[in-house]
């Protein structure tokens, strides 16, 4: 043992006291915790790195997923307890490289996800995806703010974008996040489904469990309209056997029924954990299911107190209401927080109003800095709901990355043009707000439609060479990405009546498409033949943008003649040199090929660069059937090699010249192909003559 730790701790029930106990316990009993801290760094150094993921007298078990160890470390650093010198590098050496506590980690960074139907290769439990991926994103936000709090930005910056991965596995179609196979399909789930890729939970249980960015899980699922309904819902039973609504004997859930504090309905909240707190008797016998190391207990004297620490790796307390009428916590600081509820009881829970240290308060937590210099807060309970903090700015923090699409170019030749289309769906969501150049002016606008047939046309005022159409879907607004144009036709005309179609998309998923043209029109129109990923009928545009000139010479392509890597080549004339050699005319062998299970592409960029656009020249430029064209593919960049972000998604390809617009930056960029051929599901071979990078 180390200067001043009194005791060696070795057993640790990660997956469970990550979420509530890790915390009570740093609070109440510092000295303790910081002896797990050092016990758990102590067995790192002993076992390769490895913090203890579910540790009995010593020995690592690796029951249940995820990275826990990590969360529990932060918890005690953000309640106070100080983490030995080296804790960060521990805990960044475990985040960022494969290990047996992360045996996900190689397919994570290289595809975005777990695929479910990879789960087998690697060891030590290594199960359920999409909870893995899930409790490996949790870590990732809570190492973050860890590593942010110690100076490391660039680092906090990389695992937060890492966290934000949950995105690839919300399936569109039902809205569930889950299990997700390597050809980048998901399986068919109920919301009482227990897999594939689940672990202690269904379908409809871990569709909440991103517990550091509510907001944007809302946002995916539609919106706080679309959302409430359905924890409404959730929250009807809190009866184990009911398997569509919440389990709260168990780790998933508990801690869910604050996600009301973060949709504009915080008297839910209140409601809802008052009801869960009532679960719990005094007698051993009634609680549904085991205390699990105390994370059941720590949560409920979490809900009496009426604060929760709902993020792992924050301090921020979350509200709902206290159940006695006065407690007090002794900090480790030595100062308190004192909780004041006079009129609590049994019916009188819902907050009327609030005074934190004399002063009104309408927000829904109390910030971390409270957890060390303490806090007086005086509730006004009462029996009824109250509008006590549902303003837009009440919510507590939530923790993205902030990035979304990147604004329109300024030499989009669509811009502010006169527009047509279907009519719309009302009188705010007309044709002109999909040329306006912005996507960020809330749900209204787009131009949204439902009169068949769906069609918006711009008129670029005369005969231009046209060389891309981009189209800013429903998801690059804001809303949900199930509500992104499935299948349509994109058409140019010179008259505005003789119109010839210049690209198909059938099947996509993603909320910005790029598709490269080589023609001349004035009139530019998009028929939509599927509007959405479910039965919806609505069209939603935010933009339709449309490009002239010709793609950028070879000169600036910051990809030539760069150190390029792939997977194992057809044979070896096909080799991934040849895909950033410059040339598409030397024959069909002058490119990469791949027919490797996991098909994918990357070139080092020698330093980190601006990058604002990627071309992919498909076996169709080279010459050969266009029917060999990439369908479904990722572009992902990174500054590390190891941890790469995906920045476009394309479904539904069917050209031989690909551009995406981006904005970003990286050294490494990386395609991920999902669909080598049309129609090849998870067959057929990867063919690229060029991968072009322009800055």
């Amino acid at each position: 043992m180390g200067s001043g730790q009194q005791a060696q701790y070795g057993t640790y029930s990660g997956w469970d006291i990550y979420r509530t106990q890790a915390q009570l316990s740093a609070l109440v009993a510092p000295q303790q915790m910081a002896d797990s801290a050092r016990s758990m760094l102590n067995d790192a150094a002993q076992n390769g790195g490895q913090i203890p993921k579910w540790a009995t007298v010593g020995g690592e078990s690796y029951v249940m997923v995820g990275d826990p160890g990590t969360a529990i470390l932060t918890d005690y650093a953000a309640f106070g307890v100080s983490l030995p010198s080296n804790a960060l590098q521990v805990m960044l050496s475990e985040a960022m490289t494969q290990n047996n506590i992360r045996p996900g980690l190689t397919l994570e960074n290289s595809k975005g996800y777990i695929p479910e139907d990879l789960t087998t290769q690697g060891c030590c439990n290594f199960y359920g995806s999409a909870s893995t991926l899930l409790e490996y994103g949790i870590a990732d936000a809570a190492l973050s703010s860890y590593a942010r709090a110690h100076g490391d930005s660039t680092d906090a910056d990389a695992l937060l974008a890492r966290a934000q991965n949950w995105r690839n596995i919300l399936n569109p179609a039902n809205k569930f996040l889950s299990a997700r196979f390597n050809n980048g399909s998901f399986p068919s789930i109920t919301p009482t489904s227990f897999g594939p890729g689940y672990v202690e939970g269904t379908a409809a249980q871990y569709r909440w469990l991103v517990p550091f960015n509510q907001p944007g899980l809302a946002r995916a699922l539609g919106g706080n309209a679309t959302v409430n309904p359905l924890l409404d819902h959730f929250f009807s039973q809190l009866d184990p056997n009911a398997d569509d609504t919440a389990a709260m004997h168990n780790e998933v859930d508990i801690g869910m029924q604050y996600f009301y504090d973060w949709t504009g309905q915080p008297a839910k909240t209140q409601e809802v954990a008052h009801r869960v707190r009532m679960m719990y008797k005094d007698r051993p016998d009634t609680f549904p299911d085991n205390d699990d190391l105390g994370a059941q207990s720590a949560a409920l004297v979490w809900m009496d107190l009426g604060l929760y620490p709902v993020t792992p790796g924050s301090a921020d307390l979350i509200y709902s209401s206290p159940l006695f009428p006065n407690a007090v916590v002794h900090l480790p600081s030595g100062n308190t927080i004192t909780v004041n509820a006079p009129a609590a009881s049994e019916t009188s829970f819902y907050v009327q109003s609030l005074n934190v240290n004399g002063s009104p308060s309408p927000r829904l937590y109390l910030p971390a800095p409270a957890a060390s210099s303490g806090a007086t807060l005086d509730f006004s309970l009462g029996t009824s709901p109250s509008s006590w903090g549902t303003g837009a700015s009440d919510a507590p923090p939530a923790y993205d990355t902030g990035s979304g699409p990147p604004p329109p170019p300024s030499d989009n030749l669509a811009l502010n043009k006169p527009a047509t289309g279907s009519t719309p769906c009302a009188s705010t969501e007309t044709p002109d707000k999909a040329v306006n150049g912005s996507v960020s002016g809330g749900n209204s606008d787009k131009w949204c439609s439902g009169a068949s047939p769906l069609f918006l046309q711009v008129d670029l005022g005369a005969v231009t060479p046209l060389s891309s159409i981009v189209l800013r879907h429903a998801g690059a607004g804001g809303e949900s990405a199930s509500f992104d144009t499935r299948d349509f036709d994109l058409q140019v005309s010179g008259d505005g009546t003789n119109f010839t179609t210049v690209a198909q998309v059938r099947g996509n998923t993603a909320d910005v498409t790029t598709n490269a043209i080589s023609t001349s029109g004035r009139f530019v129109r998009l028929n939509v033949l599927t509007p959405t990923q479910t039965t919806d009928n609505h069209a939603r545009i935010y933009e339709l943008e449309v490009y002239g000139g010709t793609t950028p010479p070879p000169g600036n392509n910051l990809a030539l003649n760069r150190p390029a890597t792939g997977s194992t080549a057809c044979n070896s004339t096909e080799t991934p040199d040849k895909a950033v050699n410059g040339s598409v005319t030397g024959g069909t062998s002058d490119k990469w090929c791949s027919l490797d299970a996991t098909r994918f592409l990357q070139v080092d960029l020698g330093s980190t660069r601006t990058i604002h656009s990627i071309t992919i020249r498909h076996a169709g430029a080279g010459g050969e059937f266009a029917g060999w064209d990439t369908q479904d593919f990722d572009l992902r960049v990174s500054t590390d090699g190891v941890n790469f972000t995906t920045i476009a998604q394309m479904r539904g390809n069917t050209a031989d010249v690909t551009t995406n617009t981006v904005s970003t930056s990286g050294r490494y960029v990386r395609l991920n192909v999902i669909t080598a051929e049309q129609g090849s599901g998870t067959g057929g071979a990867a063919r690229i003559y060029e991968l072009e990078v322009y800055g």
